[in-house]
């Protein structure tokens, strides 16, 4: 199963990540699916026909909200990233292993063996995380040795039966309520996958506006590129895919919408933080 988590903001992005998969991947026989915080029928529907091929989609429910409704967001990152965390149980038991591609990714190449890598034991694998922070610094935030292997989540192998066995999701999200993290999930999941991580070769995840001639799967980590902001040499390649989608004459985002939704962002936290009091507060009364 190739699968990511989305949003109605990442709707976009999700249906060319999949169609440049179902185009350039060279996995015909893999299911795609989409695990979605809100999408409405009509979001699923663009997707659908941009893919052109069938694909799975499990809505968040009121229980996985639970888990994640209160957990740390920013501007950038909405509650749909702690989503990954709940793919393995969500997808059910016939799926034993899961690569997951953030929506922020483009498939130029083949990509079968991800379906195919031994994973040795280990319960994931990953790319070697790319950016403007130190790994060292990193790996010592969460409480591991300088030089521990330190993966961007944002391409995944998951032996999603060992993550099920092991009760992954239920640790995860005991790690997230009891202390904070830079990366939140992202932090967990290196902490739950320490010493039992497959590290594979950059091209399978390029970050960081990386050019490299083997590379299979592109990921803007900067800058979308569905954005005006965006400066990757890889928007071009997205571009033309999008052409051929329901998003085809979508204009680009610019800095005033991200402004915007930073904006709402901050509404939307300030809201949740006094809706989460009052229920505390809602409940001592009860007791009494």
């Amino acid at each position: 199963m190739l699968a990511c988590c989305i949003d109605r903001n990442y709707a976009e992005l999700a249906a060319v990540m999949l169609r440049s998969a179902h185009l350039n991947g060279n996995i015909p026989d893999v299911e795609f699916c989409i695990l979605g915080d809100g999408l409405r029928a009509s979001d699923k529907e663009k997707i659908r026909t941009s893919v052109e091929r069938p694909i799975t989609f499990i809505d968040i429910d009121e229980a996985m909200l639970g888990e994640i409704r209160y957990l740390k967001t920013t501007n950038a990152w909405s509650r749909v990233i702690y989503a990954r965390l709940l793919l393995p149980d969500c997808v059910g038991e016939n799926h034993s292993r899961i690569v997951y591609l953030d929506a922020d990714t483009l498939v130029v190449g083949d990509m079968s063996y991800l379906f195919t890598v031994p994973l040795e034991g280990n319960l994931i694998a990953g790319v070697r995380a790319r950016g403007i922070r130190k790994l060292a610094d990193m790996n010592r935030e969460i409480g591991r040795s300088d030089g521990a292997f330190y993966f961007n989540s944002g391409v995944l192998v998951i032996d999603a039966a060992k993550w099920r066995s092991e009760k992954m999701s239920e640790k995860s999200f005991e790690l997230l309520n009891a202390r904070p993290f830079s990366f939140p999930d992202q932090d967990v999941l290196n902490l739950l996958a320490d010493g039992r991580t497959l590290q594979l070769d950059g091209r399978w995840n390029a970050q960081m506006m990386e050019e490299r001639a083997d590379t299979v799967i592109v990921h803007f980590t900067k800058a979308k590129p569905n954005s005006e902001e965006c400066r990757h040499p890889q928007q071009s390649a997205y571009l033309a895919l999008r052409a051929d989608t329901a998003w085809a004459d979508a204009p680009l985002r610019t800095k005033r919408q991200r402004r915007w939704k930073r904006i709402g962002h901050s509404i939307r936290k300030r809201w949740l933080a006094i809706r989460k009091r009052w229920l505390a507060i809602r409940k001592r009364w009860l007791a009494v």
